[in-house]
């Protein structure tokens, strides 16, 4: 074989490798949950914000809450973003057992409404306890009350516990993400 018809070879296989249209491109998964018994399903991408129940080492159930990074045929790969550094896990598809999904709402209504919380209790504070003059061991017992009941306020509105469980008929499932055409 001549220099000049490796090179072409050489050339031509490499232009292959590279195109965007290439058969030998990486394919990407996503995750789907669905429930056959009452028409649900829920499919997930690079991105998504879930909460996943898990059966862990030696099947205890384990939970992460973090941000999908990728999926392939077999595993979720998550990562939870803290203050310095990420955190990341992985976590095999046939051993979760079950999920919650986030919107993005969500993490902008929550602390919107603790905001409204803390300003209520400001306004309660010091428009109806203060000019009372009430004992310093009654102002508290209030504050204690009014935080108390903000807490489970926010917890009732915004609850974190994971409810589509196999338990309830939930499958899990990575299946190829389907190509978009143009034209």
């Amino acid at each position: 074989m001549s220099r000049q018809t490796f090179l072409i070879k050489f050339l031509f296989g490499l232009a292959l490798l590279l195109s965007p249209g290439s058969l030998l491109k990486a394919q990407e998964y996503q995750l789907l949950a669905k429930n056959e018994a009452s028409s649900q399903a829920y499919l997930f991408d690079k991105g998504a914000i879930v909460r996943l129940l898990f059966s862990g080492y030696g099947k205890q159930v384990q939970e992460f809450k973090g941000t999908i990074d990728s999926i392939s045929r077999d595993s979720v790969y998550l990562y939870d973003q803290q203050v310095l550094h990420k955190k990341y896990f992985t976590v095999a598809i046939a051993d979760i057992t079950g999920f919650r999904a986030y919107s993005t709402g969500i993490f902008v209504a929550k602390p919107l409404t603790q905001l409204g919380l803390i300003a209520g209790y400001f306004v309660f504070y010091y428009g109806w306890v203060a000019p009372l003059s009430l004992h310093p061991v009654g102002a508290a017992a209030l504050s204690l009350g009014f935080g108390i009941g903000s807490y489970y306020l926010v917890k009732a509105l915004f609850p974190d516990k994971v409810v589509r469980t196999r338990e309830k008929g939930w499958v899990f499932l990575s299946v190829e993400k389907k190509s978009r055409s143009r034209g």
